[in-house]
């Protein structure tokens, strides 16, 4: 299994949501003295990322991978021990799959982001590649576009922008679930596996190019889902 605590914000696919929500923060003009929520921040590379924001505060449930010097509170995403439009924005990646309850933690995340203010968040994509991975990872779930759409919605957001990107994987990966599932292998394997830094160069360019055909084409398959929603 990949230890995502070690392997560093400039894996190419940890990289690549990073670096899209620094993006998404600049485009929606968020000044960079803004308070802003890193729900689900894991060991913090979203907030060691994000360097021109000067007040991002971590939350998680667990904070022994954290990094030090860092605004880390510890509490889960169902219940936030905030104010209400306590923040500007909220960015969470890759963390609504963990959560049971995932439209109460969107539901929270309405609650303490400000009127105009954005949330930005990650998610694994389609159904059909649900397998082994996430029951690694504590996925409880991959989302279609529509149902994002519609949880998004229900907890009171709008302006969605939803981009659904690895295509270029995503063809390996659903054989690789066919495989899986054939053979019932009992082991749990993980997707990710570390790679030499040229290789991770290389994809990094091809993941680039891969979210940039996905927002021009608007495509409904991948293996991952950004998203930009405004309360």
């Amino acid at each position: 299994m990949l230890d995502y605590f070690k392997v560093g914000n400039n894996y190419w696919w940890v990289w690549i949501k990073q670096s899209t929500a620094v993006s998404f923060l600049k485009i929606k003009d968020i000044p960079k003295d803004s308070f802003i929520l890193d729900a689900g921040c894991g060991c913090g590379y979203f907030i060691n990322t994000a360097t021109d924001y000067t007040n991002i505060v971590g939350l998680d449930i667990n904070i022994n991978n954290l990094f030090k010097n860092q605004k880390i509170i510890v509490s889960k995403l169902e219940n936030l021990p905030f104010k209400n439009s306590s923040f500007r924005s909220a960015v969470s990646l890759d963390v609504l799959e963990h959560t049971k309850e995932d439209r109460q933690s969107l539901s929270e995340l309405y609650r303490v982001i400000s009127e105009k203010g954005y949330l930005i968040a990650s998610v694994p994509a389609c159904p059909a590649l649900l397998g082994q991975h996430d029951k690694l990872h504590g996925h409880y779930r991959r989302y279609k576009r529509s149902d994002l759409a519609e949880k998004l919605r229900s907890a009171g957001f709008k302006n969605l922008n939803i981009t659904i990107f690895g295509w270029t994987i995503f063809l390996p990966l659903y054989i690789l679930r066919k495989i899986q599932r054939t053979f019932r292998f009992r082991n749990h394997r993980d997707d990710a596996i570390a790679i030499p830094r040229l290789l991770n160069r290389i994809f990094k360019n091809i993941i680039s190019l891969d979210l940039k055909i996905s927002r021009l084409l608007r495509l409904s398959w991948g293996v991952s889902a950004i998203i930009c929603a405004q309360k």
